[in-house]
């Protein structure tokens, strides 16, 4: 199939969505989301309140695919997003001043894994978990502005979806799952007749005389010491 095909039953199928939404009388969309914002250049993304879900519904062609995310979502957790677009890199900016800009480079027609993280401390963005250290000034200067929104393009894309993941630390690992340790076993009482004096604390084993015709040596018996 070429890009050209590919193009046009993308285009096709976003009309379609975009006509059965309407035709259902949703609400607004963008609306009341915990990440986006209720900015206008929100209107061409699907993205119910309750959903993980972001899925860019707009006309091919329009330069609208763009959304306006909230720094609140970002600054008491990292926000992770896994975006899968036909778009060659994520560009986000300052609302006050758009030349003030993060690009980043992504895989095209795969998922991409973006983290931000708006930590006072330690502010950070990733790409595919690895930390983006030649940008981390340029996100600083990004959160430090005073517009409480940041907006996101994906230039050129035709399509794009999008997928809010869990903001908890995922495990690296596999769970290790510790067993309780079973009590230790209660000795045997001791026999009486092998119960010696007791010393200072220490139990002395009874002297014994040895077997008769054994050749084995013996405590010496008591008539010895």
């Amino acid at each position: 199939m070429t890009n050209t095909n590919r193009a046009g039953r993308r285009r096709t199928a976003a009309g379609l969505l975009a006509a059965v939404l309407c035709g259902v009388g949703l609400p607004s969309l963008g609306l009341s989301h915990p990440v986006l914002t209720d900015s206008s250049d929100n209107s061409a993304w699907y993205a119910p309140e309750a959903s993980d879900e972001i899925v860019y519904i707009g006309k091919v062609g329009e330069d609208a695919t763009r959304f306006t995310i909230r720094k609140a979502s970002f600054t008491t957790s990292p926000l992770e997003l896994e975006i899968h677009t036909d778009a060659a890199e994520v560009v986000i900016r300052s609302p006050l001043d758009p030349a003030q800009e993060v690009k980043i480079e992504i895989e095209p027609e795969a998922p991409n894994r973006l983290t931000l993280d708006g930590d006072r401390l330690h502010p950070r963005i990733k790409w595919q978990d690895r930390e983006l250290a030649p940008l981390r000034g340029q996100w600083i200067r990004l959160l430090l502005k005073e517009d409480p929104h940041l907006v996101v393009d994906l230039p050129g894309a035709t399509y794009a979806n999008m997928r809010v993941l869990s903001r908890q630390a995922r495990r690296t690992g596999p769970v290790e799952v510790i067993e309780p340790q079973a009590a230790p076993a209660t000795p045997a009482p001791v026999p009486a007749d092998q119960v010696g004096e007791v010393g200072q604390g220490v139990v002395v084993p009874r002297r014994t005389a040895p077997p008769s015709n054994t050749g084995q040596i013996g405590y010496p018996s008591a008539a010895e010491d």
